[in-house]
Formats: structure tokens, C-alpha cells, sequence
């Protein structure tokens, strides 16, 4: 008899509890979708009464209370946090923005605790580090301010752009910026391509010296990081508007030896000219050749053409036009003034201009510009040399081979040039 009246005490339980549930889970429903349909603080606190033990109705809440000017709630927002938080303790977003609300409450102790704890619970979200980071900031510690901001950075990509905005116009001084940094090939890239942008105001707090700084992190990068002379166009732009004429040469070719296309004569400054004896594949950038095409003429480099069978540049004319030639430049640094020598190697055939063809040294300041005597048809390799004064204005020029179109009416019949070994020096 006990033991029957027990199975019914214990089946009456069950169906108690089976009903409990049901009517919990009821209840939750129903708040939830009172606050869909009326997402206000008036419509969030009808749906608490429903389900009071929801700590997401209690975020929604807060969020409106902090951010709606119409429902801006201070000290509700913090009761709404706190209750939150009571209900869900182990949640690291809750700790954040309870964070915030003591900040903003002017309670700085609490809330650095409070940010301090999202980051316990969730340690390898930037997010919570960068907030503890500026809360440091915002109070004048920019002390401490550092290691969570490099934490940040170490985890977070997309903290790179906000932190060095910020690390620029606070004007922290460049140790700072140097510990703060992570080694990251994609930091080490964004930190030099935004000084790059940024040039006047970063040499302005931090000097010139930054640039170089960061400008060998970058080479010294194995790997991650796209280091062609395309990518880095920008930085070589800014050297050659802002007059630094010799520095981009001498960056230039250490991009080249990084790259593993280096010439030693180049980056010494022996020699001036690239890619003279054209066994480096044209990259059309700013010290490589720049070959630019015409339906008149076809420029190339050609292997097993050059002088002693390496690779030379050929210039073929179809004979269908009488153009004039100026499809063919290198930038150089050169110093105003000063003298050089040019001397090549070439072999021409056909060319029927009376004017033939020849080097110009061009200042591209100026104007100005030395030209060379004309080239003639030869059968054979001849070498050639042509000394020049540097034309006056700034210390960049051109090298350019042009031609000038035949008066008569005799066109250049599969005309052809062959150029080997151009080299420039210092005289």
C-alpha cells in the first residue's frame, strides 16, 4: 500500500514539474516576442514581467537606456547591467558595457574592474583589451595604456587603423609607438603604408628618422607581405615629390636585393643607370626601363641579341608609319651640374632619318637637357660614349633615346636598333 501510494506521489510530481517547465518556457516565448514587437523600455519592462529571470531583456534594455537620447536612463542602465550580470556572471560582453556605464558614471575604480574581467573570461578578444586600452587613455594613463593596446593589436587586425590615428594624434613619443607595434608582417605593412599616406603629419611627430625606421622592418620581412616594386609605388612617389631624389635610388635597390634582382654598381651609386645590359625582367616602374608601345614600332627585350648573346633591347619598325621616336625612358638621380658619362653598345640597321637617333638627359624640373650626338647604321656591335653636364633645376632626370621623323618620303623599312650594356657615370 506505501509503495502504491508513492508511485502516484512520485507521477504526480513528474506531471508538476512537466507543467512547471511548460509554463516557464511559455512565459519566455511570450516575453520574447513582446519585446520583438515592441522594442522600447516600456515594451522590454512589460516583457520582464513576464520572464523576469531573461538576462537578454535586461541588455536590450540597457542598450536602449545608453544610447536613445528620448530614453537616456544613466543610473537605469547601470540597474539593468547589474541585473544582467547577476543573472549571467560568466558573460564578457555584460562586463564591457557594464564597464562603460561606471565610466561614463564617473565610477573609474568599478569600471576598470569591470573591463578588467571581460578580459579574464575572455583574454583572447581584442576587443576587450582595446576598450581597456582607450578607458586608460581617456583617464591620462598612457602608461598603462600600453599593454592592452599591443595586446589588441597582437589579436585584433582591425584595431591597426584606429590605433595608429590614435598613437598619431596624441603624438606618443616614437619608443612608445615601437613597443606598442607588432612585429606581424601585415601590422609592419599597415604601419608604413599609413605613414606613407600620412607623411607630413607622422615626420612632424615623430621625425623623419620614422620613415627609415619602418622602412627596414618592411625589407626585413620574410614572408607575409607583398614587397614588389608595384605594391611599394606609393612610398617611391612620396620620396620623388618631396626632392628625396637619392634616397628613393638607394631604396629602390635595396627593394631590388631583397627581391633578389640586386645590382651592387647601382646600389654603391657607381653606376646610375638600371638594368643597362637588360638581363633583368622590365618591371616599367620608376628606375626600370619605360617602354611604351606603338602600333609603329615594336621595343622588347630580346634574349641571345645582345652584344656577346645575352640579352639585348631590340627596336623593330614595321616601315607602315614615319613616327617620331620617345617610347623609351629611365628615371635617374643625378646631381645638377655635375658631369657624366653615358656610353652603350649598339648596332642599327636601316634607319633612314637624317636626324637619326639619340640620347637626351632631360631635367624634369626644368626642362633643360643635353643631347647626344646622332646614332648611325652600323653592322656591327659599336660602343659609344657621349659626356654631359647635368642639366640645372632639381636632381631629377630622364634618359630618354628619341628619334625624329624622316623629311623625305622614304619610310624606315623594318628598320632595327639593338642597344646593350647603356651605363651612366660619374665623369
Amino acid at each position: 500500500m506505501v509503495r502504491r501510494h508513492s508511485r502516484w506521489v512520485f507521477r504526480f510530481l513528474m506531471v508538476a514539474l512537466a507543467l512547471a517547465a511548460g509554463w516557464k518556457t511559455t512565459r519566455r516565448l511570450v516575453a520574447l516576442e513582446i519585446a520583438r514587437l515592441e522594442p522600447s523600455v516600456e515594451g522590454i519592462g512589460v516583457a520582464l514581467a513576464w520572464d523576469p529571470e531573461n538576462p537578454r531583456l535586461y541588455e536590450s534594455r540597457a542598450r536602449l537606456r545608453q544610447s536613445r537620447v528620448e530614453d537616456f536612463d544613466l543610473e537605469g542602465a547601470r540597474a539593468d547591467w547589474e541585473r544582467a550580470l547577476k543573472l549571467n556572471r560568466h558573460y564578457w560582453l555584460y562586463w564591457l558595457e557594464y564597464g562603460r556605464i561606471l565610466e561614463m558614471a564617473g565610477r573609474s575604480q568599478p569600471a576598470q574592474e569591470a573591463l578588467t574581467e571581460a578580459i579574464r573570461l575572455s583574454p583572447r578578444n581584442g576587443t576587450y583589451h582595446w576598450a581597456l586600452a582607450n578607458f586608460f587613455i581617456r583617464g591620462g594613463q598612457l602608461e598603462r595604456a600600453i599593454q592592452p593596446m599591443k595586446r589588441a593589436l597582437q589579436l585584433e587586425d582591425l584595431y591597426l587603423r584606429p590605433a595608429a590615428q590614435l598613437l598619431l594624434g596624441l603624438g606618443v613619443p616614437v619608443e612608445t609607438l615601437d613597443e606598442i607595434w607588432p612585429e606581424r608582417p601585415p601590422a609592419v605593412w599597415f604601419l608604413f603604408d599609413f605613414l606613407v599616406h600620412h607623411w607630413d603629419r607622422g615626420q612632424a611627430v615623430w621625425g623623419e628618422a620614422i620613415f627609415r625606421r619602418q622602412w627596414q622592418r618592411l625589407l626585413a620581412l620574410q614572408e607575409g607581405v607583398d614587397l614588389s616594386p608595384q605594391h611599394l609605388q606609393p612610398y617611391f612617389r612620396q620620396l620623388v615629390e618631396r626632392g628625396f631624389y637619392r634616397r628613393a635610388r638607394l631604396d629602390w635597390a635595396e627593394l631590388m636585393d631583397r627581391n633578389g634582382a640586386g645590382d651592387t654598381a647601382f646600389r654603391e651609386g657607381r653606376e646610375l643607370a638600371w638594368n643597362g645590359g637588360f638581363e633583368l625582367p622590365p618591371l616599367q616602374d620608376i628606375f626600370d626601363w619605360q617602354i611604351q608601345p606603338n602600333s609603329a614600332f615594336e621595343v622588347r627585350f630580346a634574349r641571345l641579341e645582345g652584344r656577346a648573346g645575352t640579352t639585348g633591347l631590340r627596336i623593330r619598325f614595321t616601315g607602315r608609319e614615319n613616327p617620331r621616336f620617345a617610347h623609351l625612358r629611365q628615371r635617374m638621380a643625378l646631381d645638377p651640374g655635375r658631369r657624366y658619362r653615358l656610353s652603350f653598345w649598339a648596332q642599327a640597321r636601316g634607319l633612314s632619318s637624317e636626324e637619326g637617333f639619340f640620347w637626351v638627359v632631360r631635367n624634369l624640373a626644368t626642362g633643360s637637357q643635353s643631347k647626344s650626338d646622332a646614332m648611325s647604321n652600323t653592322e656591327q656591335w659599336q660602343q659609344s660614349h657621349f659626356v654631359f653636364t647635368a642639366p640645372p633645376g632639381s636632381g631629377w632626370f630622364e634618359l630618354a633615346l628619341e628619334g625624329l621623323p624622316s623629311d623625305r618620303s622614304i619610310r624606315r623599312t623594318e628598320a632595327t636598333i639593338l642597344l646593350d650594356d647603356v651605363s651612366v657615370r660619374l665623369w
